[in-house]
């Protein structure tokens, strides 16, 4: 996972500094659409990294324990499920269709209320 993250992200950067020069003129305060695609593979990666680390540490603790709780047992079920339940969201957040879809449904909600 840490290898293909960063070797995507690695190509995003020679892409960006490849197209910067067509993108020179243009002065937008909103950030480029690869530095938006490493901010979302780094996010992910990271979340991976970390809700994978617990599940180890918790399945090491689950076979090595003698007197393993019940909690523990839930908790490591738990901690590998968040990473599966969770990274949908963070694509649909990063991407700019939901947030204009949802921008959009809130200024209509106000404008009928």
């Amino acid at each position: 996972m840490a290898w293909a993250s960063g070797s995507m992200v690695f190509l995003l950067h020679r892409h960006k500094q490849r197209v910067q020069h067509i993108h020179s003129h243009v002065c937008s305060p909103r950030p480029s659409h690869e530095v938006r695609a490493t901010r979302t593979i780094l996010i992910l990666m990271s979340s991976f990294v970390s809700f994978y680390s617990v599940y180890t540490v918790l399945t090491m603790w689950i076979t090595l324990a003698a007197n393993r709780g019940q909690w523990v047992v839930s908790s490591s079920v738990l901690v590998a499920s968040c990473f599966p339940a969770l990274s949908p969201f963070v694509l649909l957040i990063n991407d700019n269709r939901v947030s204009q879809f949802l921008s959009h449904c809130r200024v209509r909600t106000n404008c009928v209320s």
